[in-house]
């Protein structure tokens, strides 16, 4: 009987030891996850973009679903203020630096869209080829709301 409990044991106790590790949450990072997604052409079937009406000023467009600039682009977020209000400064790192360069120009005129765990947060018009990496763009986001998003998006 008792070799029979040492062998019963062994496997119970290695059960709930992978049941109690498997059940374990992992601390999510409280870092909101920031995307970029260019204006998709109005000639494109609607399967390759996805219609999005800005929350505040209910412009209305189509985007191209996949993003262009994504969080491993970003270096630094960082919340300014520049003549037209405050605004949020995206500095990327020298593989989004690139991209956003060949992105604007090649795109211009059109909009890059701001998206905040999925949703449309600001746009930025693309009028003209950006070189240095840094990503100016204004949001839908009174004050307060913009210094907390930008204070949650530093890195």
């Amino acid at each position: 009987m008792n070799n029979i409990k040492k062998f019963l044991l062994l496997p119970t106790l290695l059960f709930i030891f992978l049941i109690q590790a498997g059940c374990q949450t992992v601390e999510k990072n409280n870092v909101p996850q920031t995307n970029f997604h260019i204006e998709s052409s109005s000639n494109l079937p609607l399967r390759k973009s996805v219609p999005l009406t800005m929350p505040i000023s209910k412009v209305k467009l189509n985007i191209n679903p996949i993003p262009v600039l994504s969080d491993n682009d970003i270096e630094k977020v960082a919340l300014v203020k520049v003549d037209l209000g405050l605004c949020l400064i995206f500095i990327l790192n020298p593989t989004g630096a690139r991209k956003l360069y060949q992105l604007s120009a090649a795109n211009r005129g059109k909009r890059l869209v701001l998206m905040i765990d999925d949703e449309p947060t600001g746009i930025r018009i693309l009028e003209r080829v950006i070189n240095d990496g840094r990503l100016f763009t204004f949001t839908e986001l009174n004050s307060d709301e913009l210094i907390k998003l930008a204070t949650s998006l530093k890195r």
